[in-house]
């Protein structure tokens, strides 16, 4: 036999093409292996098949929960005693919904083909995993290709429920399954949007009705405009990062050097315009890399919270 690197090599790969190997279950003898031979076992007995192109992707929306705390065990309890429904051997789903102020998109962990639901297959939190987490506001559900928007117009001097009800033509509203249901409405000139949790069905026009209880304010057209701030004249400076948009310190120049946060919420981002002779103290944060501090000129000083963390830098514009 030659060596291997004088072999002209093929760069037109088929089943048929033939590999040398040692057989294990065989005293380690050399045979000869096909390449279709081989693709075929590695997609029976490691279910390459399981991850290629052709997996069917579907997406369940859940009951909103209040809050965050122990959320894979509230999520998982939300699957138990829900509708049920089946996994086959090709499908991954991920699974959406409000907990709090945030959106989530989770999927199963270790688990695959089954039914699942009340009365099935009943998962722990071990068996989540998060995959995506925002705040729930109208940009960020509006974005997800399974929401339905509808938009009221002006409604003073009915409610948002009032409003709905008096819909003529009615309209259908989607399984919170199968993905949320918003409703923008002008009260009062502010544009509100109402994440609706009701029953599902043809609704208004003398069908459907819905109380108040089924809708839940998600976001107030000044909650979606950067907030406006004053530095302290004096003190530690608590820099406030509970709005995703910002909140704006540049309205004045600070010199405070002892600078912290408060109201940490995912994604939220501030401005602050200083003049410091030198760097201040920064509590509670890391620089980011790009970070590029001058002293004795007016600087802006950026700070945003990740999901791993608070970070900052400084920037002269």
């Amino acid at each position: 036999m030659a060596r291997i690197e004088t072999y002209i090599q093929d760069n037109n790969i088929t089943d048929s093409d033939i590999v040398i190997g040692s057989d294990g279950d065989d005293i380690n003898k050399t045979k000869n292996y096909t390449v279709g031979g081989l693709r075929e076992y590695m997609q029976g007995d490691f279910m390459v098949s399981e991850i290629d192109q052709d997996n069917i992707i579907k997406s369940r929306n859940l009951k909103p929960i209040p809050t965050t705390t122990n959320l894979l065990a509230q999520v998982a309890n939300n699957i138990n005693v829900g509708t049920p429904f089946t996994v086959s051997a090709k499908e991954i789903y991920f699974f959406k919904l409000k907990a709090g102020d945030f959106f989530y998109v989770l999927a199963f962990k270790d688990l695959g083909k089954g039914t699942y639901g009340l009365g099935n297959t009943q998962i722990t939190s071990n068996n989540l995993q998060i995959i995506s987490e925002k705040s729930f506001t109208f940009n960020n559900v509006s974005e997800d290709s399974t929401t339905d928007t509808f938009n009221l117009n002006n409604i003073t001097p009915l409610s948002v429920s009032g409003a709905v009800n008096a819909l003529n033509p009615a309209v259908t509203i989607q399984p919170l399954s199968e993905g949320f249901t918003l409703f923008i409405a002008t009260e009062d000139g502010v544009d509100n949007t109402y994440l609706y949790t009701g029953d599902s069905g043809v609704t208004g026009g003398g069908q459907n009705q819905t109380t108040s209880d089924d809708f839940t304010l998600i976001s107030e057209f000044s909650s979606l405009l950067p907030a406006v701030a004053t530095p302290p004249a004096s003190g530690t400076f608590s820099i406030d990062l509970s709005n995703y948009l910002g909140t704006d310190y540049s309205g004045s120049t600070t010199n405070l050097t002892s600078l912290d946060t408060v109201n940490e919420t995912q994604g939220g981002f501030a401005r602050v315009k200083g003049n410091w002779s030198s760097q201040p103290t920064f509590t509670g944060g890391t620089e980011a890399n790009n970070s590029n501090f001058e002293s004795d000129t007016d600087i802006y000083l950026y700070v945003e919270k990740w999901a791993d963390g608070v970070v900052y830098w400084y920037s002269l514009d």
